[in-house]
Formats: C-alpha cells, sequence, structure tokens
C-alpha cells in the first residue's frame, strides 16, 4: 500500500471511523426500541404478530441451508464478499487515502454494488435473528458494521481510506458450509482440510491487511508523519513470519497503532498457527500410514476377505476381534475394510492393533477401487449392517445396493449380508447374480429373536447359543467355584471337520459314542447333502466326504477327527504318531472353495411357510387385547420398549419357533405382548394367524400394564428395546427402559420363579442389571446376569457372521433348532436322581444317549440364590451331578409334514 498524496486530506479516516460507529450505535438502539415496542403491541395487534412470524418465518429460510432459497442466498452471499475481497486486494495496493474530483472510480463503484446486496443480506439476518443482543454482538455483524457503511460514506465524500475492510476476508470462512451442503466432495477429510486451510488462510490475509493500513497510514497525533512506505505483499510476509515465531527482523511496525496491532496479534497468531499446521499436516501422515496397510504386493498376504457397509471404530473393534481369533483356526486370512469416509482416530488405531487387517479408502461403488482391492482374488465379501438404525428398511436397501455394485464387478464372488428385516431376504432371493449355494443372508432380527425364543422354552439357552459362537479362547479364573465351570464351558464352540476314512459306514450314534468315549468329543450334527442336527432317528450313515459338527475348546483339539485311524490310534492322546494305515486316514485341504448354507429357512410362499407352525384364522387386534378379568398362568411375556414412529421388530420371528408344529398343542403357552398400540399394529399383520397370542396396550414401565398381563404367575418375561434414536449422549440411555423395568421385576417378583431376560443393546450395561454383583464391569460373557442366561446382546450376532464364513453350516444348525424344518429342539430336563451325588456327567450323558438325546450343557443352580442358575456348556466326564442340575439336550430331527 502506498502513502496518501499530499493533496488529499489526510485526516478524513476519522469521519469514516466516525460514521460507521455511529451507525452501529444508532441500529443498535434502535432494533432495541423496536423490538421492546414490537413486544409490548404484540397482545394487542394479532396483525402485528401475524406479519411479524411470517416475516422471520421467510427471513429464517434466506438464511438456512437447509432451505433451498437459503442455499441460494448463501451462494451469492459468498460470491458477493469473494468480489469484495478481490477489491480489498487491489485497493492495499493502492495509495492509503483516495481523493476523488469528479467522478468515482470504478472499483468504488462495484464496491457500492456489492455493499448494497450485503446490506441487504444484513437486514434479512438481522430480521431472522431469534436474539437481537446476540445478533448485534456477532463477530460477523460488526466485520458488517465496520466494512459495508465505509463503502458508503466514501461514496459521499468523495474521499476513500481502506479503513478495516480485510475484516471482511472473514467472511470466505463460510465457504466450507457450501462444500458440505452441495455435497460436491464425498470426503469429510477434504472438508475438513478445506475448512482450516480458509480460516488459517482468512486469518492471515486479514491480518497482514490490517497491519498495511495502520502503517502506511500513521499515527494522527504525529499528523501521520511516521507513516510506511511498505507494499502489501512485504506485510504478508511479515505477518506468516511472525506467526511462525521465526522474526527475521527486516521488518517491523513502527507506529503506535500497528505496534498496539502486532502485540495482540501475536499471541492470536501462535495459537491458530500452532493449532492449524499440526491438524494439517497430521491426517496426511495418517492417510498415507493407512493406504500401506493395503499392501497386497507383499507376498504375505495370500488370502484376504473384503468388509463393508456399516463401518466404525465399534463394529470394526467387534468384528477383527472374532474374525481373526486363532480358535478358528485360519491364521493366514486377511481382512480389508472398503469406506469412503476418513477412518477416525480411534479406527486407525483398531486397524493397526492387529496385523492382518487393512483400511482402503473408497467407494465400493468405484469398480476402481474393487480392482485396487482385488475383489476378483478375495475370498468372500461381508457386508456389515447397522443394528443400531432407527430405519431398518432404510438400512437394508443400503446393504442390498453395495450387494448389487459387488456381484456387478465379480459375480462369482461368495457374499454375507447382514440384513434386519425379515421381508429384504425376499428382494435379495431375486437379485439375478445371487447364488444361494455360495452367498449367506443373515437376517440379524430374525437370529435375535429366535435365540430369545428358545430361552422362552429352555431357560439359559441364549447364553448357551452365545458362547457357542463367541470365540474367547481358554477362559481361566483365580475365584473358583462355580466361575471356574462356568468359564471353562464358555471358551467352547462348535467347529466343522472332516471324519477320517475310519468313520467310513457309522450310523451316526455309532460315531457319537465313539467320538465321545475314545476322543472325548461331543458330536452334535453332521452334514453330507445337508445339514442335520442329531439325525440319531434316521439311518444316516458316514461316508467319504461328510462333515461332523463338534463343540470342542479350540480347532487343533477338534482336528484330530480328521487324522484318527482305529488301529493305530487307540486314544485321543496318542495322534502325535504318525498313523501307518495312509489309507484309514485323510488330508485337510485349507484351500477347498467355500460352499455357503442358505440360512434363509422360510419358504418363498407364506402358506408353505405357515404349514409348519400352530395356525388359527387370523384374529382381529381388538379381540386379542387382554381384559382386567383374564388371568393366565405358565404363560409367556414379551415387553417391548417403543413409540410411536419405532420400526418393527418382526415379532413373528419370536413367536414362531413357540408355535412350531414340534411342539405339541397342549403343550402351547400363551404369549402376551406389552406396548404401544401403534407398534403392536404394525406387527400384528404378521401375528394374526398365531394362536394363544394376547396384547397390552401400555408400556412396560406402568405396573399396571404388567400385572393386567398377570405377570406374578407368567413363566419368563422378555424385555426388549425397539430404537428410535441411536445417536444419544450416552449408550447407557438406549437401554434404560429395559434396565429399569428388569430391576423393578427384581424387586417385586423376588420371591417367584418368573425367568427375565433382558434383550441390551450394548453390552457394557449389563453392569446395571445386577446391583449386588460387583464384577460386571468388563467383557459380557463374564458377567453374572449373561451366565445365568438373564441378559443378551445383539453384539453376538457379529460372531454368527463369522461363523458363516469360517463355518458355514453351523449357521444352519442353529437355524434348524430355531426353525421347525426338521424338528429339533433344545429342551431342559430336570436329573431327579434323589440324594446321590456320585453320579458323574458321562454316565449322564450315556444314559440320555440311549434315548437318542445328546446332552451338551447342565443349568447349574446358583450357589448363593437358589432362584438363579448359570450354564455349563460340555462339562467335563468327571464332573460330580448336583442333584438340582438341569440337562439340556437336543431332540433327534424328525421332518415335520
Amino acid at each position: 500500500m502506498k502513502l496518501a498524496s499530499n493533496s488529499c486530506n489526510a485526516d478524513m479516516w476519522w469521519g469514516s471511523l466516525a460514521a460507521s460507529s455511529l451507525l452501529y450505535l444508532i441500529g443498535a438502539v434502535t432494533s432495541l426500541v423496536i423490538f421492546a415496542i414490537h413486544s409490548t403491541l404484540l397482545h394487542k395487534l394479532a396483525c402485528l404478530h401475524w406479519v411479524r412470524r411470517n416475516v422471520k418465518r421467510v427471513c429464517q429460510q434466506c438464511t438456512s441451508v437447509d432451505h433451498p432459497l437459503g442455499r441460494f442466498m448463501t451462494v451469492l452471499h459468498i460470491c458477493c464478499n469473494v468480489a469484495y475481497c478481490g477489491l480489498v486486494i487491489y485497493q492495499l495496493y493502492q495509495p492509503v487515502i483516495r481523493c476523488f474530483d469528479e467522478s468515482l472510480e470504478v472499483d468504488i463503484i462495484i464496491q457500492l454494488v456489492i455493499s448494497i446486496l450485503l446490506s441487504f443480506y444484513f437486514f434479512i439476518r438481522f430480521l431472522a435473528a431469534s436474539n437481537i443482543v446476540t445478533f448485534w454482538l456477532n463477530p460477523y455483524t460488526i466485520i458488517d458494521v465496520f466494512t459495508i457503511p465505509t463503502v458508503f460514506v466514501a461514496c459521499v465524500l468523495y474521499k476513500d481510506w481502506v479503513n478495516l475492510r480485510p475484516l471482511r476476508f472473514i467472511w470466505l470462512i463460510q465457504i466450507s458450509d457450501i462444500l458440505k451442503f452441495s455435497r460436491r466432495i464425498r470426503s469429510t477429510f477434504i472438508v475438513d482440510v478445506v475448512t482450516i486451510l480458509l480460516r488459517f488462510t482468512c486469518f492471515w490475509i486479514t491480518a497482514s491487511g490490517i497491519i498495511s493500513v495502520l502503517e502506511t497510514t500513521g499515527d494522527p497525533w504525529k499528523n501521520f508523519k511516521n507513516a510506511q512506505n511498505v507494499t502489501f505483499r512485504e506485510y504478508t510476509y511479515y505477518i506468516m513470519v511472525t506467526m511462525s515465531t521465526v522474526g527475521y527482523g527486516d521488518y517491523f511496525p513502527k507506529t503506535a497503532w500497528g505496534q498496539t496491532f502486532i502485540t495482540f496479534f501475536v499471541v492470536a497468531g501462535l495459537a491458530i498457527f500452532a493449532v492449524s499446521l499440526p491438524v494439517l499436516v497430521d491426517p496426511l501422515i495418517q492417510y498415507y500410514r493407512i493406504a500401506s496397510y493395503l499392501d497386497f504386493d507383499n507376498t504375505r498376504v495370500q488370502k484376504h476377505v473384503l468388509v463393508c457397509g456399516h463401518i466404525n471404530a465399534t463394529s470394526v473393534q467387534e468384528f477383527v476381534k472374532e474374525f481373526l481369533h486363532p480358535d478358528h483356526g485360519d491364521k493366514v486370512t486377511h481382512v480389508v475394510f472398503i469406506d469412503p469416509t476418513y477412518p477416525s482416530p480411534e479406527l486407525k488405531a483398531t486397524i493397526s492393533k492387529y496385523n492382518r487387517s487393512h483400511f482402503l479408502l473408497g467407494s465400493v461403488f468405484n469398480s476402481n477401487i474393487l480392482q485396487k482391492a482385488k475383489i476378483k482374488d478375495a475370498k468372500a465379501c461381508i457386508i456389515l449392517a447397522n443394528r443400531h438404525c432407527s430405519d431398518p428398511v432404510t438400512e437394508d436397501s443400503t446393504s442390498m445396493f453395495y450387494l448389487v455394485s459387488i456381484k456387478n464387478t465379480c459375480s462369482s464372488m461368495p457374499v454375507i449380508i447382514q440384513v434386519l428385516s425379515t421381508g429384504s431376504k425376499d428382494y435379495i432371493g431375486s437379485i439375478q447374480s445371487w447364488n444361494p449355494e455360495k452367498d449367506a443372508v443373515l437376517c440379524l432380527n430374525e437370529l435375535r429373536l429366535g435365540i430369545l425364543a428358545l430361552s422362552a422354552s429352555c431357560p439359559g439357552a441364549s447364553t448357551l447359543i452365545s458362547n457357542l459362537f463367541y470365540a474367547c479362547g481358554d477362559l481361566k479364573t483365580t475365584s473358583g467355584g462355580w466361575q471356574s465351570l462356568y468359564l471353562e464351558g464358555a471358551g467352547n464352540e462348535i467347529y466343522e471337520v472332516p471324519f477320517s476314512r475310519s468313520f467310513e459306514g457309522l450310523t451316526f450314534m455309532e460315531a457319537v459314542t465313539m467320538c465321545y468315549d475314545e476322543l472325548n468329543l461331543m458330536l452334535i450334527g453332521i452334514k453330507g447333502n445337508d445339514c442335520h442336527l442329531n439325525p440319531s432317528a434316521t439311518d444316516i450313515r458316514i461316508q467319504n466326504g461328510t462333515l461332523g459338527y463338534f463343540i470342542g475348546k479350540n480347532f487343533e483339539s477338534v482336528q484330530i477327527v480328521s487324522r484318527h485311524c482305529f488301529k493305530c490310534h487307540r486314544m485321543a492322546g496318542n495322534h502325535r504318531h504318525v498313523c501307518r494305515c495312509k489309507i484309514d486316514t485323510v488330508i485337510v485341504n485349507s484351500n477347498v472353495p467355500l460352499q455357503y448354507i442358505d440360512t434363509n429357512t422360510s419358504k418363498p410362499a407364506q402358506e408353505e411357510r405357515l404349514e409348519q407352525f400352530h395356525t388359527s384364522q387370523p384374529q382381529h387386534l381388538a379381540h386379542c387385547v387382554l381384559s382386567d378379568q383374564q388371568v393366565l398362568h405358565d404363560h409367556i411375556i414379551l415387553c417391548v420398549f417403543a413409540l410411536d414412529y419405532s420400526a418393527k421388530l418382526g415379532l413373528d420371528s419370536f413367536v414362531a419357533p413357540l408355535r412350531s408344529k414340534s411342539i405339541p398343542a397342549f403343550q402351547l403357552k400363551p404369549i402376551v405382548i406389552v406396548s404401544c398400540a401403534s407398534f403392536i399394529e404394525k406387527e400384528w399383520y404378521n401375528l394374526s394367524c398365531f394362536p394363544m397370542v394376547y396384547v397390552v396396550i401400555g408400556s412396560p414401565l406402568n405396573w399396571n400394564c404388567l400385572s393386567n398381563a398377570s405377570v406374578q404367575n407368567c413363566s419368563s418375561c422378555f424385555l426388549l428395546t425397539a430404537l428410535t434414536n441411536y445417536h444419544t449422549l450416552d449408550n447407557a440411555l438406549h437401554d434404560k427402559e429395559a434396565i429399569l423395568c428388569c430391576l423393578s421385576l427384581q424387586k417385586k417378583l423376588k420371591s417367584s420363579s418368573v425367568f427375565v431376560i433382558t434383550d441390551l443393546v450394548h453390552d457394557n450395561n449389563v453392569q446395571f442389571l445386577d446391583v449386588s454383583d460387583e464384577d460386571t464391569e468388563g467383557e459380557l460373557y463374564l458377567a453374572e446376569p449373561y451366565a445365568c442366561g438373564n441378559a443378551f446382546a445383539a453384539s453376538v450376532l457379529n460372531s454368527v457372521t463369522t461363523t458363516a464364513y469360517h463355518r458355514p453350516g453351523t449357521i444352519k444348525l442353529i437355524a434348524n433348532l430355531i426353525s421347525p424344518e426338521q424338528g429339533n429342539q433344545l429342551i431342559p430336563l430336570p436329573i431327579r436322581q434323589g440324594s446321590s451325588n456320585h453320579y458323574k456327567f458321562s454316565e449322564l450323558y450315556s444314559h440320555l444317549l440311549e434315548q437318542k438325546l445328546i446332552c451338551i450343557a447342565l443349568y447349574r443352580q446358583y450357589p448363593l440364590n437358589p432362584t438363579k442358575r448359570y450354564v455349563i456348556t460340555n462339562p467335563a466326564k468327571d464332573l460330580v451331578l448336583d442333584p438340582t442340575d438341569t440337562a439340556i439336550v437336543i431332540t433327534p430331527s424328525v421332518q415335520i409334514s
């Protein structure tokens, strides 16, 4: 900026500044007076209220980026600011004070037009403000007051001084808002970087412009004689050197105004520079670090699976922890997560924690990204769903679109997809490239409600099934007692292993006996052409290539079945010796392509599906509302905490297993659903055809509603939460209604034998279910309510997805328990052995095996509380039975016609 000419009045800037300040004062006082008068007359003049309300509504639309008119006004305002700032830069290279003789220069005329538009937007912001005082104290308002009026003063006086117009650069920070609502840039990382760059650049240019104006003007009490002849470019260099704390000393302020400004600027400038630089540099470093995780040119990455869909720190932690667990026996497969959003610090920490996990920044809808991920060489692709979402239909549509994109790129790719709604499975089956022999669809809500339904007929089943899915390794405890028995059983899982040639020709019952007696393994099912759970009632024999499903501690302990020889290996401990009968052994090939089992157990036609259940004529909802006079006994209560806008859960997945034809009609228990009216109406269409289903309208937190449902006489009570808004401040709040209701039932039904099970959204909330338990914090499976079967968490479903990849047939076995297709049941059998306590579990197992029943667990009484029990999965042979034990057995499969 150049010095002012001698012919121009050097003190005119006082008038400009005074005019700006005067306008600010008059505007503030006038607006406050108008606001006070308007508040007084508001109740007297109805028309004034109507005008104010509508004018304010229109003005708020003009300033909101959520409205099309507001987006247009925002873009127009930003364009005016860009043009205004461009003119300011031009004026900073002109004399600091300019005088016009007859006509204004072009830059002042253009700036006048822009100032008129900015004044109009300023007036709109003023009318849209909900608080007048806050509006006038807003930094953007102060910038407008000290930049817009100076142009009008210059046009009136024909004298111009740049004044504080460089403050206008701060308005350019709002360019980032245009990037956000326009969605031209999908990556939040780029939007964040642009926002930080804008803040830093605007602050830098603003400070450079102000110090340039102050230094080239000089101090008024010295008649402006100490003005410096330094250009704007040189001051931008000086400000940058000052902010970076270098300070070469070649430029420095000499005026009092400049020295005062730089004194306050140094504090703010250092803070902004120190904050902005790491934020800009660190994401770039982390980006290349994350990109280096995905290096398929490395020869060590021989096998990999792709994972997309709902990717965040929590879902990745739950998935990787289970998928890469050594109990699965897979030590070479890598996991590649694909997501278009830049990973958060928590997600980056999770990925870097596991050596075989990688992250690829990009979208699965981009074929180049899929080619970079080597989709054709991947073993499978897993699509994760957000089980916490409040709109399952939209979430399933997104997951299915992921499926379409993957199949379009590689139609032969095996895909495991998670969905939330049962109806989505029919849409997936209609996709042309969908192959039920290779692909698998897992309905999380169907599995979740089906597992809970097993607990209605067999208490403790939810914990038993969850532990068989969950890979937790060899668990130990120093406390002893019931914890050691429970944890020893919780370390068991279901493994899929081929039989050796020595088992050929044996019946299933012969193989079960031999595996248990000689190999100390529990065989529960086999797979030939199809999966069969306890097919002891059939004449199925083991052939070459038949797979067995075993409950064991780890994969190595179960794999001995593949190399067992009756001639060379007398006992399980002798398998370290090489078998000399090479004909009688098989070699397990780990490179065999995956063959998935269609877990969609529902028939395409609704009529064929209903043939497997006890049904009745569809009942109207009003006829099934339980009255105050009706008293039920030994029934099942399902409490659902939902609101009017809660999405469907698919409660027919809970009711259907309890109405299976494998259960005699006289053993059917009434089911009472307690929830709000609108939620039950959404679910009733699929529930109306099942007999003995009743409803109670109201909140389960209302004790009167629970009393109407005869909660004191029921056999089991289930507490479920239908998510309505997942984004809350604290995760514990998602389960607040279910936990409060559970605590209330525990207190009021303390002397009753009612079995209460709470379905939790978050694992950590299990600590609130039992205030007397001091060790509930930590892993879910270590908590006492979970060990006793009184708590269930949806996070277990991530283990189901991992099982669908490593052991796909296992999902079919569990589906056989949930669905009535093959007639298998999980039932409790009291032992009733009198006063003798010398029977061992091996004797009980053999006795039940004679009746074609496979005992897989014991449900033992809790030592400190006779009303509680805990699950012991696959007990040791020498475990001494307790007279109060209950055996959990699998019944033989019987095809239901």
